[in-house]
């Protein structure tokens, strides 16, 4: 039991080391969107506001965020 959850959590480290990575790895406009949406949780609207751009803009720099990020770490396309 103990190694399983001892695994577990190491697993859970690398992957949160590589999904850091792959977020560095980002162009500058993508990163941006990305953290301001994932980790800050603002609203399209908001991003759209913060990066000084149209909401379809930011919308755009998503979904490349996202699958660049996909690509990155091997995800489904």
């Amino acid at each position: 039991w103990y190694a399983r959850s001892t695994n577990a959590a190491l697993d859970r480290k690398q992957l949160g080391a590589r999904i850091e990575r792959a977020v560095e790895g980002l162009a500058p406009a993508y990163r941006a969107a990305f953290v301001l949406r994932a980790y800050h949780d603002l609203s399209l609207a908001e991003i759209a506001a913060t990066l000084d751009c149209d909401v379809n803009t930011v919308k755009s720099r998503l979904g490349r965020a996202r699958a660049a990020l996909r690509r990155s770490l091997g995800g489904p396309r």
